[in-house]
């Protein structure tokens, strides 16, 4: 990777630990321009470093985790990881139902369409086990019970971590030619795919201790964290279902360059953005 795709990366890096912080500060303490000021510094900071990069004329210098710094950088960051992973809730990423649901669906989709890459005994049975959930969570509109939902949020984080190593996004940083547009979504990407396999690692702990009756109560906790206190109706599900379906479909079909870097980018925007309730009441806010 060249030095100024490397900034690019840790901009976009720097901007979705930004985002995860905002995202699971459980009241409004931060208005929607203070979170926009502070994502636009952190971007502009980026842009600076990599102007910066081609002024000097150095574009062309090469990165890689032997150079001392770059290797300290990642240390750093995989001490953070671990911590926000496995032991803090500050940079737990906030889901809800209709987020949830939605990605799911989107992965279902995307290893159904690259099959041909897995077993269709694994495509099988994630259809079943996923659908079975969605369409009970759909149809039933009750509210579902917390242990169902910390088993519902661990098959999510099966898949989506299951989708990510198949899709082989964490090889993009050896790339020489990866642009500058890539690095930044990469960047993003990185800590979200990271942070979900030892969030994974966590909530498999979780679960196994759930046959100790006093863990439950711990257990139900976490997930009334996680989730947003949201349900979605069967017909607004069904539309963005094929919505998004298409969208999966469409990048599948015309081979785009880094197809599943942008796959994993939607998964992003879905969860801490679109569907976000949180991002949804700031923006109406408007303060």
């Amino acid at each position: 990777m060249i030095l100024s795709a490397f900034f690019c990366f840790l901009t976009g890096l720097a901007l979705e630990i930004y985002w995860l912080r905002v995202n699971s500060i459980p009241k409004d303490e931060t208005g929607l321009r203070h979170t926009l000021l502070v994502g636009f510094v952190i971007l502009f900071g980026g842009i600076i470093l990599v102007a910066l990069v081609y002024i000097f004329g150095l574009d062309q210098i090469r990165v890689s985790l032997d150079d001392g710094w770059v290797f300290l950088i990642f240390v750093l960051l995989g001490l953070f990881l671990l911590f926000a992973g496995i032991f803090a809730t500050s940079f737990l990423p906030r889901v809800s139902e209709r987020s949830i649901l939605i990605v799911q669906f989107m992965i279902l989709v995307d290893l159904f369409l690259n099959r041909t890459e897995i077993q269709p005994l694994i495509v099988f049975i994630c259809a079943i086990l996923t659908m079975l959930g969605i369409l009970g969570l759909i149809f039933t509109r009750t509210r579902p019970f917390p242990l169902f939902k910390v088993f519902l949020y661990f098959w999510f984080l099966v898949l989506l971590v299951v989708q990510v190593f198949l899709s082989g996004d964490l090889s993009y940083f050896t790339q020489i030619n990866i642009g500058l547009l890539e690095s930044f979504t990469f960047g993003a990407v990185f800590i979200f795919i990271i942070l979900h396999c030892l969030i994974l690692v966590r909530f498999f702990m979780i679960i196994t201790s759930l046959i100790l009756p006093r863990n439950r109560r711990l257990a139900v906790q976490a997930i009334q964290f996680i989730f947003y206190d949201d349900q979605t109706s069967p017909l607004s599900f069904f539309l963005f279902m094929l919505l998004s379906a298409a969208v999966v479909y469409l990048i599948n079909r015309y081979q785009l360059p880094m197809a599943k870097l942008w796959i994993n980018l939607v998964f992003l925007l879905i969860i801490q953005v679109i569907f976000n309730p949180k991002i949804i009441k700031l923006f109406k806010r408007g303060n």
